[in-house]
């Protein structure tokens, strides 16, 4: 744990004890690259809640950053932290270039990513002729935000499953909020 951010150590931490953490944390670190190292050390020590945590802020993010060099740069670090069976943030990625494949198509920066990231240009390529098992943007599932008003904290939920969780799953009060 030594190589690791402290920020990120304590995220991990954090999710220990049900708090989330803050992704505008630490601010020489964009959040997009922040929740990417949030979910590889998540995967690193196995802790499952953090790593849906942080890929569920991924997507929100990848969504409305898909076109700035943060976007790239965690294209790449999620490349290239995460073992290629893990599909979490690469159909997360994949899904995001393949919505704004034309305007990405323009981005010098997007084609340097492509040439230099192993295993993104062949997903791109099998996601455009349907050949991936399953489209990748069928798998980035929209999500319902929401907020316990007991204890404070705050999680995302896939949209069409948020009627089954009716109650805070860190303190179990059923005073829930949507936002």
């Amino acid at each position: 744990m030594k190589d690791e951010h402290p920020r990120i150590v304590e995220a991990m931490i954090r999710s220990f004890y049900g708090l989330h953490y803050d992704i505008n944390q630490p601010p020489q670190m964009c959040p997009l690259l922040f929740n990417v190292k949030v979910y590889a050390i998540a995967d690193k020590f196995e802790v499952e809640y953090l790593k849906i945590q942080a890929k569920l802020t991924f997507v929100t993010l990848a969504q409305d950053h898909w076109n700035s060099d943060e976007f790239l740069t965690a294209a790449f670090e999620a490349y290239t932290t995460t073992p290629k069976s893990d599909r979490g943030l690469r159909d997360v990625v994949v899904a995001v270039c393949q919505k704004h494949r034309k305007e990405l198509r323009e981005n010098k920066a997007f084609e340097k990513l492509v040439e230099e990231t192993p295993g993104l240009a062949t997903d791109i390529v099998l996601l455009s002729h349907r050949w991936l098992p399953q489209s990748a943007s069928t798998r980035v599932r929209l999500v319902q935000s929401f907020s316990c008003l007991s204890c404070f904290a705050k999680w995302q939920i896939q949209v069409g499953l948020a009627e089954y969780f009716t109650t805070c799953p860190f303190c179990q009060d059923d005073k829930v909020g949507a936002f």
